[in-house]
């Protein structure tokens, strides 16, 4: 439950034998489902003082028409999606991206049993749901900002604010058996409840426990970026076992003359060169390629749209700690000119800017590849699943079959729950 990687190292060098040198963390989906074992370790954390439950989930209290208690949902916090253990299952440590969704109630005074009162969160009064998409984020951060009573997020995997990438765990194995299902049959009666699709409460790769490993990570020392700005690492990886893949995203500012660096705990090389036999973990889970470190895209001042990028390959060894030093990148600068009412582009790079730019660790060098396009951009972390989803007819809870993979899309899941959309 610990906010930060910090925290986290703090809390299992006190609560494990192998103190500081404990190397694998395991998180089941009932540990990190609310309705399930969730609740469990809130009342053990002791971290932190006069931590609870609520505050990493805000119960909502449903009523029909006629006024009637029909039900609660449990809408997760900020607290929720920045735990450990949220950032672990969920995101498999990449950094993620709020989305355009936002959890609304309102407060109302209701009669207790006892005869008196007291003010619950209720979902709105009227035809209004409970949960509300809209078309971009500055549409729902604009109803936040204007509604004391409603948050972004707060629904399965899409958290209330920009989670941070961990450095420092890195997914290395999950179960080959699917939790779907069970969460479904956790999570149904609350998502009914509050109108909305009981998938969208399934994380990507919902396998029943999933394995991470603690290790010291590569840090990526980079240059020739634009100065006072953000870069983004992003890398794919494949589950073997589960037929699918995720991104790692990772980010870092630049200091004033362009230079940053940053941590990453996955490797992309030098798989087949550790494993049991020399000490080191057999790692099933690999990178499709090498990482692409950009800039977002900007215009200069003679209309081209310019960008910085480089491709870098991490090794194995730097990662798992075998190996000491740093990764050098050089960002390419690579400027389009963009052709309004016409198809015609050209794309030129700086005289200033080398061939091509060298990615240098003890002596090992790769020659990065140059774009004139980018893909910098900050993207929410991306799955794809190619496993069948047996869930659609099973929403009620059914206990019959076995669990299969179930993803939770943002528009599908959304717009098939039958939310009102805002107009």
């Amino acid at each position: 439950l610990s906010p930060n990687e910090t925290q986290s190292h703090t809390v299992l060098n006190e609560q494990s034998t192998e103190g500081n040198q404990t190397r694998y963390v395991m998180v089941d989906w009932q540990m990190a489902t609310p309705g399930s074992k969730f609740g469990a370790p809130t009342v053990f954390y002791d971290a932190e003082p006069n931590v609870s439950r609520s505050d990493f989930l805000r119960t909502v209290y449903q009523f029909n028409q006629e006024g009637r208690f029909s039900g609660t949902t449990s809408i997760r916090t900020d607290r929720f999606y920045n735990s450990t253990m949220t950032r672990l299952y969920y995101y498999h440590g990449s950094a993620r991206q709020p989305s355009p969704i936002v959890v609304d109630w309102e407060n109302r005074r209701v009669q207790t049993n006892d005869g008196g009162s007291t003010t619950l969160a209720a979902n709105p009064r009227g035809n209004q749901s409970t949960v509300r998409t809209f078309n971009s984020m500055r549409e729902a951060e604009a109803f936040v900002a204007n509604d004391t009573t409603a948050q972004l997020g707060g629904i399965g995997a899409y958290p209330t604010h920009r989670v941070e990438a961990l450095d420092q765990y890195r997914l290395v194995h999950v179960n080959n058996q699917s939790a779907s299902r069970s969460i479904l049959r956790t999570t149904y009666r609350g998502a009914q409840a509050a109108g909305i699709n009981p998938r969208t409460t399934v994380p990507p790769q919902p396998s029943y426990v999933k394995t991470f490993e603690r290790v010291p990570g590569a840090t990526i020392k980079g240059s020739n970026a634009p100065a006072n700005s953000t870069v983004t690492a992003q890398v794919e990886l494949t589950i073997p076992n589960k037929n699918s893949t995720f991104t790692y995203t990772q980010q870092a500012q630049t200091t004033d003359t362009g230079t940053f660096s940053m941590t990453v705990p996955y490797s992309t090389t030098e798989y087949d060169e550790y494993g049991p036999d020399n000490g080191y973990t057999d790692i099933s889970v690999h990178a499709n390629d090498s990482y692409t470190i950009s800039s977002a895209p900007s215009f200069n001042e003679s209309g081209y749209v310019v960008s910085y990028q480089a491709n870098v390959s991490v090794p194995e060894g730097l990662v798992n700690g075998d190996e000491s030093g740093a990764i050098d990148v050089e960002l390419d600068r690579n400027a389009q000119e963009l052709s309004i009412g016409g198809s015609s582009s050209s794309s030129v790079r700086d005289s200033d800017s080398s061939e091509s730019d060298t990615a240098t660790n003890n002596g090992a060098s790769e020659t990065s590849e140059s774009s004139s396009t980018d893909s910098s951009s900050d993207s929410t972390d991306s799955s794809s699943n190619a496993d069948s989803d047996s869930t659609a007819g099973d929403e009620g809870g059914s206990n019959s079959g076995s669990d299969s993979d179930s993803q939770s899309s943002l528009d599908p899941s959304i717009v098939d729950a039958g939310v009102k959309p805002v107009d």
